[in-house]
């Protein structure tokens, strides 16, 4: 377990420093950036603390979309911090702003979310038989096979 933390901590560390390097570097318009409110850094904390522990689960992969996730959000926390919770979007697509952590934090869900997947696969045989999505498909099939 402690590799796949390790695994979580110096992803997140690094993405957050190549946000914050891009935010320094990169001219954003001030009327792009967005005001952060105390209920944000507190749920954006929890959720760093919750992408911490998914290096419990024996999954590098999930360690690895943890630490892009937390990367994300600690990116855009140390912006705020350091900004007086108001981070910066220098990027513009249309009618959408963003930065770099953004980014990271849409990624790091995506390939949560496959890990996930992944993992439910690898050890199906430790989940529930009885659930109603089991119970749902084995009547498809029987439906089927009928």
């Amino acid at each position: 377990m402690r590799a796949r933390a390790g695994i979580v901590l110096v992803t997140a560390l690094v993405l957050a420093g190549a946000d914050l390097v891009v935010k320094a570097v990169v001219a954003a318009d001030p009327s792009f950036a967005h005001h952060r409110s105390h209920a944000w850094v507190e749920v954006s904390v929890g959720l760093f603390v919750l992408a911490l522990l998914l290096a419990r689960p024996p999954s590098r992969l999930l360690a690895t979309g943890a630490g892009v996730f937390a990367g994300g959000l600690l990116g855009n926390l140390a912006s705020a911090a350091m900004h007086s919770r108001a981070v910066a979007n220098p990027f513009v697509v249309g009618d959408v702003a963003f930065n770099l952590a953004d980014v990271f934090v849409v990624a790091g869900i995506v390939l949560t979310i496959v890990a996930t997947m992944r993992l439910a696969v690898r050890y199906r045989h430790l989940l529930p038989t009885q659930t109603i999505p089991v119970r749902i498909v084995r009547h498809v099939r029987a439906q089927r096979a009928a």
